[in-house]
């Protein structure tokens, strides 16, 4: 009971979280409990009838017993006293018991759903881009892991790859400054989303995206890129975000990975960039 009572006060004051993380000492705990209880109220049986063996010696050694039925009642009621004592105590330790367990384990339960929001908090966190509030470079990295591991395992389902990159971003951090750059780069980014609505999008860092196309946004894939075209083409006039996309599509039997779709997709950006180099916007060459 002490070790009970002990444990849980160090489990409201550990709030580091060092201890109780398993039921293991719980479970311990509460069988040396229940041994311990059915050790005694066995005790106490026994102590009891010791106790019926000696009034009867007593009795039949004369020592002033003053009748067989009044030895009976006698020690008939001290059996039964005896063992409802038992029984009330060996109940109230296991109650006890019982309770300080339950209450172990709410304190665990909350404690463990904080942890959970705290962790899936700071998940998202690191999941998502602080600037453009898509996803970030750490989230594409666990989502080309998945990929990977469909295409070795021969269950990917068709998908294309699309990078996108921000035009003239350096004239712009170069000309107006990096508060003018970001605004830019959230403006393209803005653009990216509202035609890929159906696809997760990620910053790689500075003006690259990426965004990974299956479903919805696969099946129309040809008419949402020609859009981004046609979007970035008009704003080059307007002094409005430019961004150069290349898509290529997952090849069953030729890709062995993302990686692979990823550079085609690569090389087919930089010759839309020099597509819209000809009709004005700004690059980096």
């Amino acid at each position: 009971m002490l070790g009970f009572i002990y444990f849980h006060a160090i489990l409201k004051r550990d709030s580091e979280r060092h201890f109780g993380r398993s039921l293991i000492v719980w479970l311990a705990l509460l069988s040396l409990m229940l041994f311990v209880s059915l050790v005694w109220m066995s005790q106490s049986m026994v102590g009891a009838a010791e106790e019926g063996i000696s009034a009867v010696e007593a009795y039949y050694g004369g020592l002033g017993v003053s009748s067989n039925a009044d030895l009976s009642a006698q020690h008939l009621s001290i059996i039964r006293h005896t063992n409802a004592r038992s029984v009330v105590v060996v109940c109230a330790l296991i109650g006890l018991s019982l309770s300080i367990l339950l209450n172990n384990y709410r304190l665990m339960s909350r404690r463990a759903l904080h942890s959970e929001l705290q962790l899936g908090i700071m998940t998202d966190m690191v999941n998502t881009d602080p600037l453009t509030g898509v996803k970030s470079k750490r989230a594409f990295t666990e989502a080309e892991h998945l990929f990977d591991l469909e295409i070795r395992e021969g269950k990917a389902e068709p998908f294309s790859v699309v990078i996108c990159d921000v035009n003239g971003l350096k004239h712009i951090n170069d000309t107006l400054g990096h508060k003018a750059g970001d605004a830019y780069i959230k403006a393209a980014s803005e653009m990216i989303c509202e035609l890929f609505q159906h696809s997760p999008v990620y910053r790689l860092g500075g003006d690259e995206f990426v965004i990974l196309l299956r479903g919805r946004d696969y099946r129309k894939r040809h008419e949402i890129m020609e859009e981004l075209h046609i979007r970035s083409a008009g704003n080059i006039a307007e002094g409005k975000a430019v961004v150069s996309g290349g898509m290529s599509d997952y090849e069953r039997g030729k890709d062995a990975n993302i990686h692979a779709v990823f550079e085609r997709a690569d090389v087919l950006m930089y010759e839309e960039k020099q597509r819209l180099k000809r009709l004005g916007a700004k690059t980096r060459q």
